[in-house]
């Protein structure tokens, strides 16, 4: 087991936390980060509710972050709206006459979301003999808890894919002429009317419907659109000579603003452990906007301010973590619940949740999940990263 473990920590000191970018791509070493902190939130939240289940209990704000570390979501999408719009919007902004290679980031996007995601897909067809849900899940189909537990993750990466068919529409539109950007603005506005109608006043529709208005991009676009707009922020902000002359200052007013960002999310996620997930998602969808505000701005401030503290959350562990937060996502899920669930069963749930088991079996699970993790990463996913590097992000010669 020592020798094993050696062998796992040579692999993490020698992971490359730069690859797979493509071209010019920059590395922002925050928010790979803070994808460590949404996979981890996000573990911690299928850890609590298999353990314990999900009946509503008054919590601290500190245990929010587990109870509705569901929002780890919410954060891995405004960290790809943020990441995958820089492109464009280093075109639309002047800072490059270059223009995004449209083909070039569907293949990128392929490489990086498919291969993974369909070995998930064989082995839990494998595992189940539910060929038709499988078949339906390869093409992004909501299928929720229809291969439980393998694919209880899986419909954010029918979200995920929504928004990259969209963006590259989008940019296009907002740059050809005029009108298509006159078109584009009447859609963002039916679309605004349409949401905020639901979310605010009518709560949520048939059942039927739950998946469309909740998870799909129609219910989850403001994370994205939260996430480009911070990029836009981001390129406006970063040159700004300011910043530099005030460097050591801005260290501690960032840290001030970094602690009132997690205190207020901390509130946002405390409100929705006490009301529980399903009333929350269904009363207070709204929430996930808070959410992706909050995060957003945290995002920026450790980003830019580089605040007193920050090591906290911006660490190599925390680097690595988001570096296999894509197969820890897909893997973590199954884990927890045949490590948690024969013992669970076995003692009884008053009997589990009293006993150290309920803390033994979550970190074992946590420990097995990142080996896993740290295997499908080397083996399936950096090979086709690696791939995804040779694609020029610019068209050439433009």
């Amino acid at each position: 087991m020592r020798k094993y473990s050696c062998n796992i920590t040579a692999m993490l000191e020698r992971l490359d936390l730069k690859s797979g970018l493509r071209g010019s791509t920059p590395y922002l070493y925050e928010l790979e980060c803070l994808r460590g902190v949404a996979i981890l939130m996000v573990f911690a939240f299928h850890a609590y509710g298999i353990s314990l289940g999900t009946e509503m209990r008054e919590h601290s704000i500190l245990m929010s972050y587990i109870v509705s570390g569901n929002s780890g979501v919410t954060l891995f999408f405004v960290l790809s709206g943020f990441l995958l719009s820089l492109p464009w919007l280093n075109f639309l902004q002047g800072n490059t006459a270059s223009v995004p290679n449209i083909l070039n980031f569907y293949r990128s996007r392929f490489l990086r979301i498919i291969p993974l995601y369909y070995l998930a897909i064989l082995v839990s067809v494998l595992a189940t003999g539910k060929v038709a849900v499988g078949a339906s899940a390869a093409v992004f189909s909501f299928i929720g808890f229809d291969i439980f537990p393998y694919s209880v993750v899986w419909w954010t990466l029918a979200t995920e894919v929504q928004f990259y068919l969209l963006l590259p529409v989008l940019f296009m539109a907002w740059s050809h002429s005029r009108l298509t950007r006159a078109v584009l603005l009447l859609a963002f506005c039916v679309w605004a009317y349409s949401y905020i109608t639901l979310v605010l006043f009518n709560g949520l529709p048939p059942e039927s419907m739950k998946y469309f208005y909740t998870k799909s991009l129609f219910g989850r676009f403001p994370a994205f659109l939260i996430g480009i707009l911070a990029a836009a922020l981001y390129l406006k902000l970063k040159s700004q000579a300011g910043l530099d002359k005030h460097k050591n200052s801005l260290k501690y007013v960032s840290l001030v603003m970094s602690i009132g960002f997690i205190f207020v999310l901390g509130v946002v996620l405390q409100k929705s452990a006490i009301m529980g997930d399903a009333e929350a998602e269904k009363f207070w969808h709204i929430r996930h906007v808070y959410e992706a505000l909050l995060w957003a701005a945290l995002m920026l401030t450790l980003i830019l301010g580089k605040p007193i503290g920050s090591i906290v959350l911006t660490n190599r562990a925390m680097a690595i973590t988001g570096k296999i937060s894509y197969s820890l996502y897909l893997v973590h899920v199954p884990i927890l619940f045949y490590v948690i669930y024969p013992v669970k069963n076995s003692l009884g749930v008053s009997e589990y949740s009293a006993s150290p088991y309920l803390y033994v079996y979550a970190l074992l699970s946590l420990f097995a999940s990142l080996v896993l993790a740290i295997c499908t990463y080397k083996l399936i996913e950096l090979p086709f990263l690696n791939l995804k590097h040779k694609l020029p992000v610019y068209q050439r010669g433009s």
